[in-house]
């Protein structure tokens, strides 16, 4: 097959050309009230989508259900805590019962970034594999049931991990398991879901400069965040993410 016919068959995926692409679907997403969750929370929006998102920054929240409301989008917002399965199960029933009982698709994109390591200590670990790898669980079990009603083959799950799980990293013990934890965990979630042709996968994004990212390294200039990361043990390139 040529290139040039290769290229003609590739979808036009520009927001303008993909409006109705998710009409009738109901979507949550975890971390949506900043950086990755938020940007794909509006492209779900775009997109025809039923939204809701759960997050725990209620500053962010504020300011993302206004900018949403702005630009004509009216998605639902839930103060949610990934890693406690109660308040899991409490948001995930409440957006399904808003929507006829069922959840079609699920991206998990809450995230603690906690970059630790020789100095690393239980807490550290503890907080970062509650909210990176138990959150996933969590928030999975949780709309399970309700993906099962939608009739499964319609449902998917995408479970943001990193590029850190792929290569090794200085002081990155903390994030670093817990990243390649999501990996690990997603190849068992889409054998065990696919009985019910749920689909589920993990993104490993490069070097995003998210508000929580930025967070963690501090007030460095873009021209410092590059040569950090651009060392052999980091990742090569940056984009930026909208606030």
């Amino acid at each position: 097959m040529s290139a040039k016919k290769l290229f003609n068959m590739q979808p036009v995926l520009d927001e303008s050309s993909t409006k109705e692409r998710f009409k009738g679907k109901v979507v949550i997403v975890t971390g949506g009230a900043s950086g990755i969750g938020k940007e794909t929370a509006r492209r779900f929006l775009n997109d025809g989508a039923t939204v809701a998102v759960f997050d725990i920054n209620d500053d962010a929240i504020r300011n993302t259900e206004l900018e949403f409301k702005q630009a004509g989008f009216s998605p639902m917002f839930y103060s949610v805590d990934v890693s406690n399965k109660a308040e899991c199960l409490s948001g995930v029933g409440k957006v399904a019962d808003a929507n006829g009982g069922v959840v079609h698709y699920l991206v998990n994109s809450a995230v603690y970034f906690c970059f630790e390591a020789l100095q690393a200590e239980h807490e550290h670990w503890a907080k970062t594999m509650a909210v990176n790898v138990e959150g996933v669980a969590n928030m999975v079990q949780s709309c399970y049931p309700y993906m099962v009603k939608a009739g499964g083959k319609e449902c998917g799950i995408v479970n943001m991990a990193s590029g850190s799980a792929h290569r090794a990293q200085t002081n990155r013990w903390t994030y670093s398991t817990s990243k390649g934890a999501i990996v690990s965990l997603t190849k068992c979630m889409a054998l065990d879901l696919s009985e019910q042709g749920i689909r589920v996968n993990s993104i490993s994004p490069g070097a995003i400069w998210t508000p929580g990212l930025r967070s963690v390294l501090g007030l460095l200039t873009r021209t410092r965040l590059r040569n950090i990361l651009e060392k052999p043990t980091y990742f090569v390139g940056l984009v930026k993410v909208q606030k």
